[in-house]
């Protein structure tokens, strides 16, 4: 069965190989380089702005689902005023159909009635 114990000398040459001295450090980070990093205070007024676009986002999305909203009665108008000229047309064509059979009933008469 292997052994997980690890030695000292194991130990030293890890960290040997992984850890940073001062000299590796020196030119790592200044503190002047430090004062372009985001503060606690950048951070709250991201946080801040984050917030606004999302309170505008969801008051967008209610904008959309109304004029969603809208559109679909608008659609549903438009279908129903189109149902109804569909409707118009047809009792048209059955009265105009009507009408013609009644104009070539009175014509049949009225071509009887001068041949005698």
């Amino acid at each position: 069965m292997p052994s997980h114990e690890v030695t000292t000398n194991e130990l030293l040459d890890f960290l040997k190989e992984n850890v940073a001295m001062k000299e590796d450090l020196i030119h790592f980070a200044t503190k002047d380089d430090l004062k372009t990093f985001a503060t606690k205070d950048d951070l709250k007024d991201l946080r801040e702005e984050v917030q606004e676009v999302k309170s505008e986002m969801h008051e967008m999305k209610a904008d959309l689902q109304e004029v969603k909203s809208e559109m679909r009665e608008m659609k549903t108008e438009i279908i129903d005023t189109i149902d109804g000229f569909i409707g118009n047309q047809q009792k048209f064509d059955v009265e105009l159909a009507s009408v013609r059979y009644r104009v070539s009933d009175h014509e049949e008469r009225l071509t009887r009635v001068e041949k005698s």
